[in-house]
């Protein structure tokens, strides 16, 4: 059956009753129902439901409000004690109703806490005296037995101390300052309370952490921004750094060392602040003020030389608003003086004021935009934020000749700044009612949408903008990518932004590589400049690097190499200055590994390159050959220096070649001049060696004679950074070594001790060390060395033409014979003997056509993107030129040449070639062999083929400066087209 209805008190005002919608009446009078089924007396139910409407309009009443004072009631430990309370205190219902008002939350909290609401009626919300606060809260969390009823009562105590201070500030008029002390107390406590807890769980598993002297180590949380201010909301995010004193070890059962033990202690400090706002789901965000590294908890001097030598500027903005919240005073006093010293400065230096002015540029671009986080009023523009951070930066341009705007609270300073002169009168009385105005909202949770609210944000972007605009005016405009820099972590929706005009494929990873390149890994090296001058070439820097066939990849290539040099401020600081220098480097990380891949082995080479860059020439032989043995000379590790030489010459050369500074014919004989003056010294090395060993060589009663030869590419002096380096030994005759001075030892047969040498000074070339292979060499390449003998007397050479010597192909390969050691004598009269053997041959059709099908045959399995072996490739035109030297010089000894392009010209002054032909043949062979080179330098796998995959062609094509790589492989194909006309043609003549 349906319960009777109540009857009202005769006490109760009818009209009041009246007032109350039909919905509220029916509300009302469950409540009355639910009290009286709960045993309550008449005599109270008589004085509540009056008092109950006479403590509010009826029509501000609802049904939501009365369901709430009821729950409350049924929630209560003795409903009836309170109704006895309500008989008795006439304001004990308004304080109710009061609290039932401020949001469900707050409700949530009171239903939960019924004993809370005895606080805020005893104290009327008012504030409490911080010291007796702060101590009561901390002891009482601490007391409980274990970690979970501390976290409990830590919860309990967080929520009924909001809800008195919230009360406060809303009903009982406290002031906005004393009610953001009152927070700032509360996460005090409760940072302490997290610390003690932490500390006494982690202390009975392994002692207390101790200091190499025995005593106690020290450690401290400390605040970084609002909350060190004394001003944090119940919505500001709590940020904290963590610092120890000393290294050292815990004294427990199980000892670790002070760093892990501090570390384990951060961990469980946030763990514990992260369960207590997962169970009262209004805490506000934690995080960790990090430095460098994976560790939360730093030692103090690590902090100190962090911020010494890495620390960046919106770094020094943050710890603006620094203070101890927990853990060792005295610790945190004497960092926080030193911090003081690096935060203010009264001298700045450019790095300094760049970083400044990047920190003005954010706050204008912030205060610029529109419709920006429409429901908080701490990050609308001109809100909260805009103004800490407009406050912060004036504090920290002024703060080192003014020491009085040194403070953490932001009215405090504002006030400061105003009395300092920094501020005029209408600035700081806007911003202080601004600020004043905009934190109670945050606390009240006020709408920032509402027209008044939009009006006193609207004054506050206007004050601050023109404060901005009076600090450094006149500035430069700055580029996004140049803020990115300069700023703090952004978000991937800036980075985006800021590198999107880049044609990066991965921003995170580009912005990630990007700031690699502001960085100094070197101790004693300062980041800031790096970054300050990076920042100044940063936007020529990316859009170089945005031409280059794959961006991605030539700024990892980049960052790398930069990284292994060291130094960069000194490389960002020459590219201000030196634009040219700056497209070298891109080009130079964009397109060749082979070249990048030195300097990463061997940082100093940059200095080499630089000089060698200003001096505008490759150095002759003859200055190579001081300079090698120069540096080989007393050495302890001659295979390491001639590779540190071979690579800084490579360098050299790859750079002008790079820079297009050289014709390819220049390069190759420089490259061959390289390769030349290292052969001297290993042969010279290896020859003492052996003669050590076996005595000197004899030949007819006199020390022998002998000479080292070059053949093929290295012998026409036109080799890549990889040809193979084919060499010989001819000497004067038979005969066996003899020591010095009568001295018994080993002796052998010249035979042996020349072959010997060559295989010594091979495999010293060829040996695959540390630093790599020196040059890939093998004399059994060599004309007349196809038996396995790698020295031969030069009585040799009259074999030459005979088919035990290979007949027509081994002439001709000899024609690119040329000494580069060794006896001038036995030099000579190889060449002479060579050339007699190639004027004895007799030439007819069945000569020419063996050529021909020597080169078909070359070809068959060769790709067709080959630039060497394939239909018109290079071979055909080294076959065509060795063959028209073998027919003509018989009455035109000049053409003996071992250079194809010496030939060429020799072949054209003698009328033996059109002067069409002749320009075409060289300038075919040198386009082609140039391409050759550009693949070198890219150390593609296939040493001659042409790219398979886009990419690389794409990389081929802007490493030569061809318009593209469609139109490279076009040119490639009409050069291998012509040198098979002229092959064909010429060689039928």
């Amino acid at each position: 059956m349906d319960a009777e209805p109540i009857a009202l008190p005769a006490n109760l005002d009818r009209s009041l009753w009246q007032n109350c919608s039909a919905s509220v009446q029916r509300s009302l009078e469950n409540l009355c129902q639910q009290f009286v089924q709960m045993g309550v007396p008449g005599d109270l139910l008589n004085t509540f439901l009056p008092r109950f409407l006479s403590s509010t309009d009826g029509h501000a009443l609802d049904e939501h409000l009365v369901r709430s004072v009821q729950d409350y009631v049924c929630a209560h430990r003795s409903p009836l004690s309170f109704l006895s309370l309500v008989e008795r205190d006439e304001l004990c219902l308004p304080v109710l109703l009061n609290i039932l008002k401020l949001g469900s939350a707050e409700r949530e909290t009171l239903f939960a806490d019924p004993e809370a609401f005895e606080l805020i009626r005893v104290t009327d919300g008012q504030p409490l005296a911080e010291e007796d606060f702060f101590r009561d809260v901390h002891a009482e969390i601490t007391s409980m037995p274990d970690r979970t009823s501390a976290i409990h009562d830590m919860c309990r105590h967080y929520l009924r101390e909001r809800l008195r201070i919230l009360y406060g500030h809303i009903y009982g008029k406290v002031d906005i300052d004393q009610t953001l002390r009152q927070i700032t107390v509360l996460a005090n406590a409760i940072c302490e309370s997290a610390l003690t807890v932490a500390e006494r769980k982690l202390q009975e598993k392994r002692g207390i952490p101790c200091r190499p002297d025995g005593t106690q180590s020290a450690f401290t949380v400390i605040a970084v921004g609002e909350l060190a201010g004394w001003e944090a909301t119940f919505q500001t995010a709590w940020e904290l750094f963590f610092l120890y004193d000393a290294d050292g070890r815990t004294n427990g059962a199980k000892p670790i060392d002070n760093a892990d033990y501090f570390e384990q202690l951060t961990r469980e400090v946030l763990e514990i602040l992260h369960e207590l706002g997962t169970k009262v789901g209004q805490l506000p965000f934690v995080q960790v003020f990090r430095t460098s590294g994976d560790r939360l908890a730093i030692q103090r001097h690590a902090a100190l030389r962090h911020f010494d030598t890495r620390g960046r500027t919106w770094e020094r903005d943050a710890w603006v608003k620094a203070r101890r919240v927990a853990g060792d005073q005295e610790l945190a006093a004497e960092f926080l003086a030193l911090m003081e010293t690096w935060v203010y400065r009264r001298y700045y230096t450019p790095s300094d004021l760049t970083g400044v002015r990047a920190l003005k540029r954010r706050l204008q671009q912030h205060l610029r935009q529109s419709d920006l986080h429409a429901g908080k009023i701490d990050q609308r523009p001109g809100g909260l934020d805009d103004i800490h951070g407009v406050v912060r930066l004036l504090q920290l341009i002024n703060g080192g000749d003014v020491s009085e705007v040194r403070t953490t609270n932001s009215r405090d300073a504002i006030r400061q700044l105003g009395h300092a002169q920094f501020l005029t009168q209408n600035e700081q009385a806007g911003l202080e009612s601004a600020l004043h105005a905009f934190q109670r909202m945050q606390i009240s949770l006020a709408d920032p949408s509402q027209p008044d609210v939009k009006s006193m944000l609207d004054q506050s972007q206007a004050t601050l903008q023109q404060i901005l605009n009076d600090t450094f005016p006149n500035e430069a405009e700055s580029t996004a990518i140049q803020d990115l820099i300069l700023g703090p972590k952004p978000d991937g929706n800036v980075i985006q932004a800021a590198l999107a005009s880049f044609r990066f494929q991965d921003h995170h990873q580009a912005y990630k590589n990007v700031m690699a390149l502001a960085d100094e890994r070197i101790a004693f090296l300062s980041s800031r400049r790096c970054r300050h001058y990076l920042s100044g070439i940063v936007a020529p820097l990316l859009t170089l690097i945005s031409q280059t066939p794959n961006p991605d990849e030539t700024l990892t290539n980049l960052t790398h190499v930069s990284e292994s040099l060291g130094g960069k401020c000194v490389l960002w600081e020459l590219f201000q200055f030196n634009a040219p220098t700056m497209e070298l480097y891109v080009r130079l990380c964009s397109t060749s590994p082979y070249l990048s891949s030195m300097l990463v082995s061997n940082p100093g080479m940059l200095d080499e390159l630089m000089d060698s860059l200003v001096l505008n020439k490759l150095p002759p032989l003859e200055k190579l050959k001081s300079i090698v043995a120069d540096l080989v000379r007393n050495a302890e590790n001659p295979d390491l220096i001639l590779h540190e030489f071979k690579n800084a010459q490579h360098l050299t050369a790859g750079v002008r070649d790079i820079l297009e500074k050289e014709d390819i014919s220049r390069t190759m004989r420089f490259l061959s001049d390289v390769a030349e003056a290292c052969v001297m010294q290993v042969a010279s090395l290896e020859f003492n060696h052996l003669k050590q060993r076996y005595g000197t060589p004899w030949h007819n009663d006199q020390p022998s004679q002998f000479a080292l030869f070059a053949f093929g590419k290295f012998g026409a002096q036109e080799p890549n950074y990889h040809s193979v380096m084919d060499i010989g030994l001819f000497y004067d005759g038979n005969g066996s070594t003899v020591h010095a001075h009568g001295k018994n030892g080993k002796s052998t047969t010249n035979q042996h001790f020349y072959n010997e040498l060559v295989q010594r000074i091979a495999k010293r070339f060829n040996n695959l060390g540390a630093a790599g292979r020196l040059f890939e060499m093998d004399p059994l390449h060599s004309p007349l060395m196809s038996t396995g003998v790698l020295a031969r007397p030069v009585q040799d050479l009259e074999q030459l033409g005979s088919a035990a010597c290979g007949g027509l192909e081994g002439l001709q390969k000899m024609c690119s014979i040329r000494p580069v050691f060794g006896s001038p004598e036995i030099g000579q009269r190889a060449l002479d003997q060579v050339r007699e053997a190639v004027n004895a041959w007799s030439w007819d059709t069945i000569s020419i056509n063996d050529v021909i099908e020597r080169r078909l045959q070359l070809q068959q399995n060769a790709l067709d993107r080959n630039l060497k072996r394939s239909e018109g490739g290079t071979v055909d035109v080294e076959y065509l030129v060795r063959t028209l030297q073998m027919r003509h010089i018989r009455n035109h000894p000049q053409v003996f040449q071992a250079s194809i392009i010496r030939t060429l010209e020799e072949l054209a002054n003698a009328n033996l070639l059109s002067d069409c032909d002749a320009a075409n043949l060289r300038h075919s062979y040198l386009r082609l062999r140039r391409i050759e080179s550009g693949l070198r330098l890219m150390n593609t796998q296939a040493r001659h083929d042409l790219p398979s995959n886009a990419r690389d062609f794409r990389k081929l094509a802007y490493l030569l400066r061809s318009e593209s790589a469609d139109a490279l492989l076009i040119e490639c194909r009409q050069w291998m087209a012509k040198n098979r006309e002229m092959f064909l043609r010429l060689m039928a003549l």
